[in-house]
Parts: C-alpha cells; sequence; structure tokens
C-alpha cells in the first residue's frame, strides 16, 4: 500500500487507519522490519518515482516533482540530489549523455 500510494499525499495516519493500527505503533513496527522509518521509505519512493519520470518522460521537473508526491519544487530538489547526488536536472541530463 505504502509504495503504490507513495506519490500521493497519505499521511501516517491514513495508512495506520487502513490497516486497522495506532500511528505510533505502525511506525515502530515499519522501523523495527525495515531498519527505517516509514517517512523515510516513503520518501525514497517518491524519488524512484521521480528519477523513473525523469528517464522516461520529458515533463518538467516542477511536473516530476508533483507527479511524486512532494508538495514543492524546493523540498523535490534538496530531497533529490541528497538522495541522488545530483539535481533532478543534472540527473536527467546525466542519462541523455549516458552517465
Amino acid at each position: 500500500m505504502v509504495a503504490a500510494r507513495c506519490h500521493e499525499p497519505v499521511s501516517v495516519g491514513e495508512i495506520a487507519e487502513a490497516l486497522g493500527f495506532h500511528p505510533n505503533y505502525l511506525m515502530r513496527l515499519f522501523r523495527q522490519l525495515t531498519g527505517m522509518p516509514l517517512m523515510e521509505y516513503m520518501t525514497r519512493q517518491r524519488v524512484t518515482h521521480a528519477q523513473r519520470l525523469l528517464a522516461t518522460t520529458n515533463l518538467k521537473i516542477i511536473d516530476v516533482a508533483m507527479e511524486s508526491g512532494f508538495g514543492s519544487v524546493c523540498r523535490f530538489h534538496t530531497v533529490f540530489a541528497k538522495l541522488c547526488g545530483a539535481t533532478p536536472r543534472q540527473y536527467r541530463a546525466g542519462l541523455r549523455n549516458g552517465r
């Protein structure tokens, strides 16, 4: 459920409710099972989705950010650069240049 809806604005509370768990219990359980916080997992899934869009479409960066579930372009750039080591524009250019 989390991976399938990562690009949508979904909260931990909504996920917990859908699964029948208390939000705090869900976050604790998720971290125990995966070794990472639920929100970090969701962010990584959003970045993966953005990478796919950057590689396979000609969408503008702002549209990639919104399609990937980021609420702002600024947040998208910051998170993407941190996790990928390049801005979205640099990442796309690297793909086109065969890097």
